[in-house]
Formats: C-alpha cells, structure tokens, sequence
C-alpha cells in the first residue's frame, strides 16, 4: 500500500537550524508602562517653616486660560465667573474696592505678579483680577458681595491669609506659582510641604493641624540613621538600640509624664500614641536594666517636636523609631496623596530580537507530513509465499 500522507503524531527527528523569518519585533526605547509626571512641590504661603501665619508680600501666578477652579480655600470664598478662554494677550486687571491698583498685559503661558505696595502696603481680605481681551462678551455676576465682574472673567479670592494660598490653586484663568513672604521665603525655599509629603501637622487645604495619635514603628536604628523634615536643633538622641528585640518603650510629654508604657516590643512592631501632644515627645527604650546617661534611662531615646511648630512627616525616622501614620484634627495618614513615580522606565527595554533559533524542537505535531509519500513501494515482492504450503490439499485433485 501507499503510505499514509496523514501528519505524524511526534515532532520531525531533524529540526530545521533556521531562525523564523519574522522575529517578534523591535524593541521599543519607552518604558512598556508610563509612569506619571510628579507634582510639584507645594507649599502654602500663608504659613511659615515654624508653622505660624505670615504676611504676604508678593503673590505670582501664571496665566493658563480656561476656566478650571481647584483651590485650597473654602468654597464660599472665592468666586470665579466668566470665561476668557485661551485669549492672547489678556489685560489683568487688579482692584482694590472699585479701583484698579494694579494693570497689566499677559501672555498665554507667562506670569504676573503682585506686590503689596499695590494696596498701600498688606494685601486686602479678597483680592479681584479682571480679564479682559477686547472681545465683547457681557457683563458676568461675581464677588461675594454680589458685585458684577467688569471684564470678560473674573476672579475673586482671599489674600489676607485667614485662608490657605498653595502654590497650584487654581482660580479660573490663572495659577499662583510663586510667592515672597516677610520672613524672606519664597516658593523655593519652603519646606515641610510637598504634594507627596504626609505631614501630621496639615490639614488637607494646607492649614496647621494639631495631631490626636501618632503611630510610630519600632525599628532598633541607631542616631546615625535619623532623617527627618525637623531641624536638627528641634530633635535630641541619645545611646544606640543596636536592633536589641524585647525591650519596653515608654513614650513621655515635656514634662516627663508617661503617655504609653509597653513591653516586650521587637524590631518592626508598631505603636499608636494617643491622646494631645505637647511642644516635645520623647521614646525611650530599655533593655537589662541599662542606662546610657541621667537624662536617657534607657539604651536609646529620642525626642522631637510634636506640638506642630515642625512637621511630622509620615517616614520622618527618629533612630529607633520611625513614624508611620497619624490622625490629626482633620485627617488621617490613610488620607495623604498617594506619591507618583516618575516617568523613567523601572527596568532596560528588550534586547532585540536574535537570529538563532531555539535549540530544542517544539513537541507539538506540524500540520504537514515531514515529507511527500513515496511513489514507489517500500519494498521489492517477494518470491517466497507468505504462508507455509498446508499439509492437506484444500480442494479435491483436478482431473487436469
């Protein structure tokens, strides 16, 4: 018979050595999954680095065109109207009362900026900028006082500071990118702040908090490990915990009074502090009965500023301890901006394609015979019979 020209059920004996003639494709210079663009810092200009209200005396701001409001004030105190669209150039204009202090031209993209001296020396509770292009486009209902917006948009916002200003509010038309205050900070300068930092001592519009517990994890560091957003004056540590396990950590006030007592505390174990905090919190830990002075009755103790006068940073690290989370008048740590990666690729894009093939064949049966049948059999007749002669005739002789 002619051999079958099914497919075989087992892969050729002989692999082919030749690459495929499409590798996959090539490879690609961008990270395979976009990152995000981190935000930039952020910083309140109404509060200074001790957490105390200042004074403005410049406020900066960019102008972006639209009408997007994203601020950090309380609703009912600032109002924007109007729409200005995308125009270029703009006239600013800046009022105090009815007046125009301040004029200026704009372009879409550039910054303007606003001097005190402008309103004979401090800003006003509100201030109103008007925008207008040329294009007539009506007259729009703004200000809290119910005043009508005398351009073709209109923002109205509190500037005396009984408000937070953050650098990236947005009123409208424009976004404040800067500032000087009269402690000499300005936007590049401030610290303590940050759109990823999680300060206990903030709420979330940017106003100081106060905090109600302090959640603190037990790591056993020695001094050489502190780093924090406190200055160093404000910060005081003593002995080394050396990642001794087992140790009683007491948490005391100012004063000296015990505000939470525990044992049998290991390295990466967590602890809440509750209750109000005083201008300083110390942490002592102790282990057989050592003492590394009179003032630390322990192996190791640490004692920062938890009144708020200095943030209280959520991965702030005081030598044996670090902070993990808080709660604080308005929030919680759970409720802090979840940080951004940036957009670097995490890991080198694939190498390109390679023009060998892999060394082992696949076990999967090919579609098609491994090779075309033979036209010819696969053996010569044989002369023989393919049985041995029966000893008994199988019919009667013949008569021929």
């Amino acid at each position: 018979d002619a051999p079958s020209d099914a497919p075989t059920n087992a892969p050729s004996s002989a692999p082919s050595n030749m690459p495929t003639s499409s590798p996959t494709s090539e490879p690609t210079g961008s990270p395979t999954a976009p990152g995000c663009t981190p935000s930039p810092p952020v910083c309140n200009a109404c509060i200074d680095d001790g957490g105390s209200k200042t004074r403005l005396v410049t406020l900066s701001f960019e102008y972006t065109g639209g009408s997007i409001v994203s601020h950090s004030q309380d609703s009912d105190k600032v109002n924007v109207s109007g729409n200005i669209g995308f125009a270029d150039p703009v006239t600013v204009d800046v009022m105090d009362g009815a007046s125009i202090v301040y004029t200026t031209s704009v372009a879409l993209g550039a910054t303007f900026t606003i001097d005190r001296s402008v309103f004979g020396g401090s800003f006003p509770t509100e201030t109103l900028i008007v925008f207008s292009d040329g294009v007539a486009r009506g007259m729009s209902s703004s200000s809290s006082a119910g005043m009508m917006c005398p351009g073709d948009a209109c923002a109205l916002f509190h500037t005396s500071c009984s408000q937070a200003l953050n650098t990236g509010d947005m009123f409208g038309p424009i976004t404040l990118v800067g500032f000087d205050d009269e402690t000499g900070r300005d936007e590049t300068t401030c610290v303590g702040v940050s759109a990823t930092a999680c300060d206990g001592c903030q709420e979330s519009n940017g106003d100081k908090a106060s905090l109600t517990s302090l959640t603190l994890v037990y790591t056993g560091e020695g001094p050489g490990s502190a780093s924090h957003s406190q200055g160093a004056d404000k910060v005081d540590f003593a002995g080394n915990a050396a990642f001794t396990n087992n140790v009683q950590i007491e948490v005391t006030d100012k004063d000296g009074d015990t505000m939470l007592l525990i044992n049998n505390v290991n390295v990466g174990e967590a602890f809440t502090i509750p209750g109000s905090f005083s201008t300083e919190t110390c942490v002592t830990v102790r282990s057989g009965g050592v003492a590394v002075s009179a003032e630390c009755d322990g192996i190791a103790c640490a004692c920062f500023h938890t009144s708020c006068s200095k943030p209280v940073v959520v991965g702030d690290v005081f030598a044996p301890v670090t902070v993990s989370g808080f709660v604080n008048s308005d929030r919680t740590s759970a409720d802090c901006p979840t940080p951004c990666t940036s957009n670097v690729p995490s890991e080198a894009p694939s190498a390109a394609p390679t023009g060998i093939p892999s060394e082992a064949p696949s076990t999967t049966p090919t579609t098609a015979p491994s090779a075309a049948p033979s036209d010819s059999p696969t053996s010569s007749p044989s002369d023989k019979p393919t049985d041995a002669p029966s000893d008994a005739p199988s019919d009667a002789p013949s008569d021929s």
